[in-house]
């Protein structure tokens, strides 16, 4: 910036210099009159503060001011350079403290007056030392024609005729010099308001490209609490009921050997699908296909069925059911309780998004879950919804011990911490806690969408836990190319399964298909009119003045502003159809009507040359190339397709200056061979072409014609190539609002992209560790079902019925194996949500407390209000 501005400041001295060269002239001052050296020289030093007038914007206007008062008193009353004050006051209200604009425009203003002042008394009255004339005797000259100011250093008469053309033209100078200083402020004010919103977006780019890195960290301790939060729902549920079942078993089947065999098979089954649903979580599907509003029903029969198996065992608080497992793990029996689901208004599950209807399976799934293990014998459950036509309310709420239930001395986990995570990233909100007169309650309400506005819901997707991570809309008239990364720890034919589950997800929930419709005209109008621009405002707190309000008003309202400039523009050429050739067009043979045709259909397109781009450009080329086949004159306002071509490049597609250039050279080729068939007689292409010739040749040879059709076709070449190019320059310096609202819309998409790859590279990371280890402790399970139920089928075998003590035994073996698995999920889960990263290859974060995932708050803190997991 400072050297741009240095060697302008040159070149403007360079050229100053050769102006006072070129005319020999100068102008009068006050006390003398200058000739060419003082002139160069005052011009030259004035030029200085121009070299800091961004850098230093203040310093440089008031140096500037300083030079020009003594260069008023002691100098020429004017140079070239003078009109440099504009531009240093352009620069301090653009660039300068905006506290201290109103007085630099004051400033400007009296240096202007004073200027005013002094030009029209050098020019009238002369300079002090070299008086028009002393002659000595002022009565024996005469008066007749001189001028009327001549006399004041002469002979001291200053008349009122010579008072009254100071006046005049003090006040011509005065006007003339103020206009130009309220145009330079207006300009100023304007762009002003522009470089501030472009300063904005190009922090807010910046600040999304230096938080990348930490996004994607966050999005990978978010995939870990989504691997949590699923490994409690999948594995914990099971767990809870392979335990209950195999106490029930332990009483109620040591008399019964079939009683014995169903349980020990339903255990079986039941930790067999969730070591399959822990496959899922990590594999390629993306979690459990059971998680969902419509697999409520299934989820309650199965909890009535694990209620009915553990009828006959004792409570937890019998001294037969301990167990060298902790308390926390150990259920309580819900014998004898029901268990009652309520629907209150029209069921719409169609307009749950994926991720609420996941939220409320869940949610159920979890309340069961808490009820087996805490609540105590013979608890009823009640499943209350209320459907309303903006939200369903669900509760579930039990009789059971309620606040009691941490007597056993168990510990919070992290059940309620991931059924809050899941409702809260549905939109909802959730309530839990023991109730007054006994037993708990939870309480949650769930906002409903449309069926069709399911765009990036996912329940199997960590990044559907944070609304941010959610990729943004693509602005739909400018695209800027986004990053592409290619993980080196992903396998190349491992499907990614947050996108598979997303469709699995989408195709639940698809709405049925219909047939296009005709848009409104309310669609219509949304999609005209102009993408929203975000405004910043001044850094001292002020408001706007009116010239920034409009400025920021064209900017935000860039489609109105190009249809009211185009529709001003479109007029005046239609009342002046100037061509490029035979100046006006006259009306005598209709060329005037044609010459406004062509101005109406190369204009009109150029009311959208910002909101769609490249499809006022394709407009404008195809309309350029019928005129130029069909009709005879070029116009000049056919030079304005230039704008079309350059908003293309500027807010097109990153790849449009290809098919635009490639147009530019098809149209500059069809000009040079119009004017190529016009120096052979005809009025047009499509007259050559229907070899009808209205006007005869002009005689010259056929090289110098093709010379002369080259020279226009190059010409208009190479216009078209500098717009190209001036566009590119200006797209890649990122001083366009629009273009860097595209490039922050493209930095969120790539951050959205770096979150989900940072996402599935943690979860590899993590998978095959703690999927061994899980997979390991259900394996155990269900080597224990399976024992027992060989020793079953050994025991009929032989024809001997098995002794109730070997069944006990066997289901005691398989329910404390439960618990232990259920302890070392406990452990895992721990791990997962107070941890950082889990390879070697991140062992560095673990040095940085801030790169450790660590609760906000603890949990009892985040759990306030509630007594179980």
């Amino acid at each position: 910036m400072l050297a741009m501005d240095s060697i302008t400041a040159v070149m403007l001295a360079l050229v100053f210099g050769l102006l006072f060269g070129s005319t020999g002239s100068g102008f009068p001052g006050l006390f003398l009159s200058y000739g060419m050296g003082p002139q160069v020289f005052w011009s030259t030093a004035m030029t200085v503060p121009a070299a800091t007038r961004r850098f230093w914007p203040q310093a440089s206007a008031l140096a500037f001011a300083a030079m020009a008062v003594l260069q008023l008193i002691a100098g020429p009353s004017m140079v070239f350079s003078d009109f440099l004050s504009l531009l240093l006051l352009y620069s301090v209200i653009v660039y300068g403290n905006p506290r201290n604009t109103k007085a630099f425009i004051v400033l400007a203003s009296a240096l202007g007056v004073l200027a005013s002042a002094v030009i029209a008394w050098s020019s009238l009255v002369g300079p002090y030392f070299e008086p028009y004339m002393r002659p000595t005797d002022i009565s024996s000259v005469d008066l007749n024609g001189m001028p009327e100011c001549w006399l004041v250093y002469a002979d001291g008469q200053f008349t009122g005729q010579c008072a009254q053309n100071l006046m005049q033209q003090t006040a011509i100078y005065a006007v003339s010099i103020l206009s130009c200083i309220v145009a330079t402020a207006i300009a100023a004010f304007w762009q002003r308001a522009r470089l501030i919103t472009i300063r904005m977006m190009q922090e807010r780019n910046d600040a999304l490209q230096a938080s990348e890195a930490e996004e994607r960290r966050i999005a990978a301790l978010a995939e870990r609490a989504r691997i949590a939060r699923d490994m409690h729902d999948v594995v914990a549920h099971t767990l809870s009921i392979i335990i209950v079942q195999s106490d029930g078993g332990r009483y109620a089947g040591a008399h019964d050997p079939a009683v014995a065999r169903r349980t020990m098979e339903t255990i079986r089954h039941e930790s067999e699908r969730a070591l399959h649903d822990m496959k899922r979580l990590f594999g390629v599907f993306g979690g459990s296909a059971h998680a969902d509003y419509a697999d409520i029903d299934a989820l309650v029969d199965q909890a009535r069925a694990a209620a009915a198996s553990s009828a006959t065992a004792p409570s937890a608080s019998s001294p037969s059911s301990t167990s060298p497992a902790s308390s926390a793990a150990t259920p309580a029996s819900s014998a004898d309780g029901t268990i009652t689901r309520r629907v209150d208004g029209t069921a719409r599950p169609d307009l749950l998004t994926a991720a609420a209807s996941t939220a409320v399976y869940h949610l159920v799934q979890e309340s069961l879950t808490n009820v087996r293990k805490y609540a105590g014998p013979n608890v009823h459950v009640v499943i209350s919804e209320r459907w309303t036509d903006r939200s369903l309310e669900i509760a579930v709420t039990d009789d059971g011990r309620g606040a009691s239930a941490t007597l056993d001395g168990h510990q919070p986990g992290y059940g309620l911490l991931g059924m809050r995570e899941r409702v809260e990233a549905a939109g909802g909100t959730v309530t839990a806690g023991p109730q007054v007169g006994g037993g708990f309650a939870v309480h949650a309400v769930i906002p409903l969408g449309t069926a069709a506005a399911k765009p990036y819901d996912d329940p199997d997707s960590a990044m559907q836990s944070d609304p941010a991570v959610a990729p943004p809309r693509q602005s739909s008239f400018l695209a800027v190319p986004t990053k592409q990364i290619d993980s080196p720890v992903m396998p190349t034919k491992q499907t990614n399964p947050t996108v598979m589950s997303t469709e699995r997800s989408e195709r639940r929930h698809l709405p049925d298909p219909a047939l296009p419709q005709i848009p409104t005209w309310a669609q219509l109008r949304d999609r005209l009119r102009s993408k929203p621009i975000a405004q910043a405002v001044l850094a001292n707190g002020e408001p706007f003045n009116w010239v920034e309000r409009l400025s920021q008003w064209t900017e935000r309202h860039y489609l109105a502003t190009d249809i009211i400039g185009t529709l001003l523009l479109t007029a005046i050429m239609c009342v002046n159809a100037i061509s490029m050739f035979d100046g006006y067009l006259d009306g005598i043979t209709g060329e005037l009507a044609v010459g406004r045709f062509i101005v109406i259909t190369t204009m009109l397109p150029l009311c959208f040359r910002r909101r769609f781009p490249e499809g006022a450009a394709l407009a404008v080329v195809i309309v350029s190339s019928f005129q130029l086949v069909v009709f005879e004159p070029v116009l000049l306002s056919n030079l304005f397709a230039l704008c079309a071509l350059y908003s293309a490049v500027l807010y097109g597609r990153p790849t449009a200056w290809r098919w635009t250039g490639v147009a530019s050279i098809g149209v500059a080729a069809l000009f040079g061979f119009k004017v190529l068939v016009s120096d052979y007689g005809y009025a047009s292409v499509l007259h050559w072409m229907l070899r009808s010739a209205d006007y005869s040749a002009n005689g010259w040879s056929p090289l110098r014609m093709l010379v002369e059709a080259a020279m226009w076709a190059g010409m208009v070449g190479a216009m078209c190539v500098g717009t190209i190019l001036l566009a590119r320059w200006q797209r890649s310096s990122g001083a366009n609002a629009l273009v860097l609202q595209a490039r922050e819309e493209a930095l969120q998409a790539e951050q959205a992209k770096q979150k989900v790859l940072a996402a599935n590279m943690e979860r590899d990371r993590i998978s095959a560790s703690i999927q061994a280890e899980v997979s390991e402790t259900l394996t155990l399970v269900i080597d224990r079902a399976v024992a027992g139920i060989r020793m079953l089928d050994e025991a009929e075998a032989r024809g001997e019925e098995p002794s109730a003590e070997s069944i006990a035994a066997a289901f005691a073996a398989i329910g404390q194996q439960g618990r232990i698995a259920l302890k070392h999920m406990r452990q895992l889960l721990s791990v997962l949500r107070e941890t950082g990263f889990s390879d070697e290859a991140h062992a560095h974060d673990h040095a940085q407390p801030a790169m450790q995932l660590r609760p906000a708050v603890s949990l009892d803190e985040q759990l306030a209000g509630t007594s179980r997991t």
